[in-house]
């Protein structure tokens, strides 16, 4: 079967070269499915295509290595995409079938949830992030011509994606209505090689192209005081330590920064501030939760974040900007706010108490309840 072909210039490079490595991993060793011919596969052939998907899924776990284990929605999703759009394109696209074959019946259980992650896994906290900017600070300072520090301290401040971070000109700062913004228009991409699809080319450097994911990434995102700041400094630094290229504002030896550039400097402030390290997506999600905790609502953040689809803002990039302990402090102030409407129900006060097999404590509300006689009156 190769009826994929068709579809190869519809999609980016990267999807490419995705769907490549799902189907050498989970298609290849299915001789029998790639024996058939496309007008020969039945929904039973479907079914055992997805059952040996679900039998041999693995991932890559830290100190573990390759890890057989049940994939997440997304990640079944993502695999059994390869031929769902192969069989849509032959009959809806093609003609080559009257009827798509094509379905999805399984054992619901072998497959897990999406889940959200914690949010301490996710995003950097407002401690967290006080601390990054003084260490990006102090990171600029002492490495005057690398901005790739003022890079990371400007998506705090507007939350884009840093290819269009990193593709950013000084030209694409405008002023509207007295309000000044940074206009989305272009984007850094990863060069993926897919001219042979059975020896993709990974990492073949970066490049700018002129135009957006979609119309939705094309956008206007207002720039505070401080993303002014960081801007009018980068083009100080690039007037004087580099060579002007086409007006981007991040530059590396004559070029546009690579995001790998930027990547290095998170980590390093990772560690210096010796919190988790984590990539430059997480400061894109900690905007978006930042705004959320301060009164804007999701259609805006998900407008300034150039998402198609509001949900997608609401389920990955919203997260509590408090910690464990001041969620749980927020609780239980709520709780004790309340009212017990029982009449034979009384709440001890809160008691600090050790978890099993850990250090931590945890406050633990005790409900006794008792006969309305044996109270004592007020």
């Amino acid at each position: 079967m190769n009826s994929s072909n068709g579809k190869k210039s519809l999609v980016s490079a990267k999807t490419i070269s995705l769907m490549a490595n799902d189907w050498k991993k989970y298609y290849i060793p299915q001789k029998e499915f790639l024996s058939k011919s496309i007008y020969d596969v039945s929904k039973l052939d479907i079914d055992k295509v997805h059952d040996y998907i679900l039998e041999n899924y693995t991932r890559c776990v830290k100190g573990e290595g390759w890890v057989k284990m049940a994939p997440t929605s997304r990640a079944f999703n993502n695999i059994k995409g390869v031929v769902k759009q192969m069989f849509d394109y032959a009959s809806d696209d093609a003609d080559y079938l009257e009827k798509n074959p094509y379905r999805v019946k399984i054992n619901k259980k072998k497959v897990q949830p999406n889940r959200k992650k914690e949010n301490v896994d996710t995003i950097f906290l407002p401690s967290e992030e006080d601390a990054l900017i003084v260490n990006l600070k102090k990171q600029g300072q002492e490495n005057p011509t690398d901005t790739s520090s003022f890079a990371i301290r400007l998506c705090f401040e507007t939350g884009l994606r840093v290819g269009e971070l990193l593709a950013l000109c000084e030209n694409d700062i405008i002023s509207r209505n007295g309000n000044t913004y940074i206009q989305i228009q272009r984007q850094q991409v990863e060069i993926t090689d897919v001219t042979d699809i059975n020896n993709i080319k990974f990492n073949a450097g970066f490049k700018v192209v002129d135009y957006a994911k979609s119309d939705t990434y094309i956008r206007s995102v207002p720039l505070s005081t401080a993303a002014l700041l960081i801007i009018d400094r980068v083009m100080q630094i690039n007037s004087k330590h580099h060579k002007q290229h086409d007006d981007y504002l991040f530059l590396k030896d004559g070029n546009v920064m690579p995001p790998t550039e930027v990547e290095k400097t998170m980590r390093r402030a990772c560690r210096g501030c010796k919190i988790s390290i984590k990539h430059i997506h997480s400061v894109r999600k900690t905007y978006a939760s930042k705004l959320y905790s301060n009164g804007v609502d999701v259609p805006t953040i998900s407008k300034l974040l150039g998402h198609a689809d509001e949900e997608t803002t609401r389920r990955r990039y919203i997260f509590s900007t408090k910690s464990n302990d001041e969620n749980f402090d927020a609780v239980m102030k709520a709780l004790e706010k309340q009212k017990v409407t029982k009449s034979n129900q009384n709440i001890i006060p809160i008691e600090r108490v050790p978890m099993p097999g850990t250090q931590e404590k945890w406050d633990k509300l005790v409900f006794i309840s008792f006969p309305t006689s044996l109270k004592r009156e007020a």
